[in-house]
């Protein structure tokens, strides 16, 4: 009897009394029921005046890597809220993956967000954080452990200092350093803004970049020159792409020649005309700088005649003269540049125009799910028709 007695009491008192305890005061003050904290480890004036006495609090320390159980019964304290540990704090002494959750940890601060409804099912995560493991790319190295993107918003991104920026090398010289090929998209047309680009890029020959002053060429006082007519933009594929050529070579064979927009009209005489023409590519969806299909490429050549009408391969040109420019414009090229001089007599007693033609020959290899056809020709600022009097 005396038994059952004592143990009725026992739980009388387990059950009267909350789990609060406040350290670091007198005994009297022991014992606090009826507060929102279950710890309290507040300071006394005694022990404020102290220099080295009771000022921390020392936490578990733990090596995540190795704690493969839980342990709380059921889930927590017996008649406490279930919480499954979810919130337990540790100190973490180990680096490495965690045995449960498998999460990289280093040292530091740890705690438990269990949402499941196991012990196990939750994952270590450090104080103050929501990423497994916390670097400072100010004081320390790193590696990304994968494809990371800035999302800048309205804001700016800025590099002040006199520092360097360096990709592929860890010793730039240059405020921006790359080892390797550069691409830039979606530039700005100089086209319709010529008069404002009044400077040329140049680069040396360890790769550093500079400007220069855009000159025009100076042409000697006894040498006659001719420069060409206004260009006009044109089309020479309509309504065709690169495959629809291919496929059609019976009837619109590589050999059709068609006006490009280019012309220059010269007095009677012996005549050097120089041209240069610029072509890229463009599909439904991309009105220009569609890189060709892998494998692909074009032959592009030029002619000059005296008519503007399409034709098949005729020229003017002198015998002895060069009688195309031709360019490859091939997968992975955005642009190419065709230049070259043909060698014209204008034999009449009055003035005459010459036409530049072009004719293009795929190589076969695009499908008929492309699109790429060439964008207009003669718009570009790298196209250029003048000639020279030849004695």
């Amino acid at each position: 009897m005396k038994k059952q007695i004592f143990i009725l009491g026992a739980l009388s008192i387990n059950i009267l009394y909350h789990a609060q305890i406040k350290t670091n005061k007198t005994v009297s003050q022991n014992v606090i029921p009826n507060q929102t904290a279950f710890l309290d480890a507040s300071s006394t004036p005694q022990w404020n005046t102290s220099t080295n006495i009771g000022k921390g609090l020392v936490f578990p320390r733990t090596d995540l890597t190795q704690l493969n159980t839980l342990i709380a019964t059921p889930n927590g304290v017996s008649l406490a809220y279930p919480n499954r540990l979810d919130g337990m704090v540790v100190y973490n002494t180990a680096t490495g993956k965690s045995a449960i959750g498998n999460v990289d940890v280093t040292s530091g601060f740890y705690y438990y967000e269990n949402k499941s409804n196991t012990l196990s099912g939750g994952t270590w995560k450090p104080l103050g954080g929501a990423s497994p493991v916390t670097a400072n790319i100010y004081t320390t190295d790193g590696t990304l452990a994968g494809n990371r993107t800035v999302t800048l918003g309205t804001n700016n991104l800025s590099f002040m200092g006199g520092g360097n920026v360096g990709i592929g090398t860890q010793s730039p010289s240059q405020k921006l350093e790359v080892n390797g090929n550069a691409k830039i998209n979606q530039m700005t047309d100089a086209t319709p803004l010529e008069n404002e680009y009044t400077k040329a890029v140049v680069a040396k020959p360890d790769g550093t970049l500079g400007v220069v002053n855009r000159t025009n060429p100076t042409i000697p006082s006894n040498v006659e020159i001719v420069y060409g007519n206004t260009p006009i933009e044109t089309d020479i594929m309509p309504n065709e792409t690169f495959y629809s050529v291919q496929q059609s070579a019976g009837v619109r064979s590589w050999d059709l020649y068609r006006y490009s927009g280019q012309s220059i009209t010269l007095p009677p005489g012996k005549w050097a005309i120089y041209c240069a023409y610029l072509v890229t590519a463009q599909t439904p969806n991309q009105s220009r700088r569609a890189l060709l299909p892998t494998g692909s490429s074009v032959w592009l050549r030029g002619i000059i005649d005296d008519t503007m009408q399409e034709s098949a391969y005729r020229t003017v040109t002198i015998a002895g003269s060069p009688s195309l420019i031709s360019c490859s414009f091939n997968s992975g090229d955005l642009f190419q540049v065709a230049t070259g001089v043909w060698l014209v007599d204008n034999n009449t007693n009055a003035e005459k125009t010459y036409y530049v033609k072009i004719s293009l020959e795929p190589n076969g290899l695009f499908k008929d799910t492309d699109a790429h056809s060439l964008v207009n020709m003669s718009r570009w600022m790298e196209d250029y028709i003048f000639a020279l009097k030849r004695n």
